[in-house]
């Protein structure tokens, strides 16, 4: 599970039956948690695990016997350039994984990709180009005047 924009109380937020891992803003107890069920072997990957301009990440590594997955637990304000993201988010996986990564990104992302816009044709580019799939195709907010799809995996 991933949550972000999350507040903790001291100390973190636990939920039964999972490990909880998180990345903070400094001097704030706000920012992005990712929780994996105990019966996985999991640890957060702390330099791999940052607040960024623009982006908030939480790099937790799931092992098991021979396998090993890298989750993302991901959050982007839209108040933060969405261009400057989709450049820091692509160097950020190139330059820290291989290329035969098994890596699962979560996260808000805070744009509609529903929409046809630059905007999201260049965040499509930059995620194939990682060879990143979007499990997510379906509206994962619906109100009686609009859906959106800003939550991806």
């Amino acid at each position: 599970m991933v949550f972000t924009e999350t507040l903790f109380v001291d100390p973190y937020s636990q939920i039964q039956g999972f490990s909880g891992h998180h990345t903070t803003r400094v001097n704030q107890s706000r920012g992005v948690s990712v929780y994996i069920e105990n019966c996985l072997m999991s640890t957060k990957v702390a330099h791999l695990s940052k607040v960024r301009k623009t982006y908030e990440i939480c790099t937790v590594k799931l092992t098991s016997q021979d396998v090993s997955i890298f989750n993302l637990g991901i959050y982007r304000s839209p108040s933060r350039n969405i261009n400057e993201f989709i450049d820091e988010l692509y160097n950020f996986v190139s330059n820290s994984f291989s290329s035969d990564s098994d890596i699962i990104l979560i996260g808000d992302i805070n744009v509609n990709m529903l929409g046809d816009s630059n905007t999201v044709n260049n965040l499509s580019n930059m995620f194939s180009s990682l060879s990143f799939t979007s499990l997510i195709t379906d509206p994962t907010r619906e109100t009686n005047n609009s859906s959106t799809l800003i939550d991806q995996i």
